[in-house]
């Protein structure tokens, strides 16, 4: 197989993947060895095991120990912004438990003026992809890379250094089977940090693509999907988007 940089970006991601050669003269075994890969595979997914009762007590109070750790972050290079614009921190919601985690760019100042992420315009569109997958919001975790609104634009490095650690912890705490960044922000963040060989990839190559790697707590996917946000300035996307997270449906 070549290497991913001896590909274009579009087929970069078949280098990660074996090929099985399908004949004539052999049709029925060739079949049969792919039903066998197909099924390793899907007997291998990361499939995360419900938490007992006190475990779930014990992930509810160590987000709310972040909350409030968040609340009086002010070192934060974000806080007195926050303080200034009444604006409150927002470091997510959904199933303490979850088994997928998705990962935003920043909150918006509907979402820091409210404390919950993704309750604007992107939000809806999150919804609708959500519900495409038969998911809702109190089924999956819901965060930013950053976690305080940077008022309109991008989020600086410094506020990335800041926050990323808080979303470190929160990985730790949910221990999730599957990470979705949304948008390249997030991607680069969480390719860089474990060192993926995808890492510096346009996130339009790699949305949707199942990226595997092991956290402390065991083996995950790392899948990278492009913003919601997308959608609003470019309504194309939206097939692409739906098609994306159609990759999901397997850890669902």
């Amino acid at each position: 197989m070549p290497a991913p940089s001896e590909l274009p970006d579009s087929l970069a991601p078949l280098a990660r993947r074996n090929a099985i050669e399908l004949s004539h003269t052999r049709f029925g075994y060739d079949v049969d060895q792919i039903v066998a890969v197909i099924r390793a595979n899907l007997s291998a997914r990361p499939v995360k095991p419900t938490a007992d009762a006190p475990a779930i007590k014990r992930k509810i109070d160590a987000i709310n120990g972040l909350r409030a750790a968040l609340i009086n972050a002010t070192d934060s290079p974000l806080y007195a912004y926050r303080v200034a614009n009444k604006l409150m921190p927002v470091l997510g919601n959904g199933d303490p438990d979850a088994g997928i985690i998705f990962i935003g760019e920043s909150p918006g100042k509907t979402e820091a003026a409210e404390g919950r992420p993704f309750v604007g315009a992107s939000g809806k569109v999150l919804d609708e992809l959500l519900d495409g997958i038969r998911l809702k919001r109190a089924d999956v975790f819901i965060t930013n890379l950053v976690l305080d609104h940077p008022g309109s634009r991008e989020p600086l490095p410094e506020e990335i250094a800041f926050y990323a650690p808080y979303v470190d912890r929160l990985i730790e705490v949910i221990a999730p089977k599957v990470i979705v960044p949304l948008g390249r922000f997030a991607a680069h963040y969480l390719l860089k940090k474990h060192d993926l060989p995808e890492k510096g990839r346009a996130i339009s190559a790699l949305h949707g693509t199942m990226l595997p790697a092991t956290l402390a707590y065991g083996d995950i996917h790392i899948v990278p999907m492009l913003h919601p946000a997308v959608v609003l300035y470019q309504s194309s996307q939206r097939e692409t988007l739906k098609r994306g997270f159609e990759t999901l449906r397997t850890f669902v």
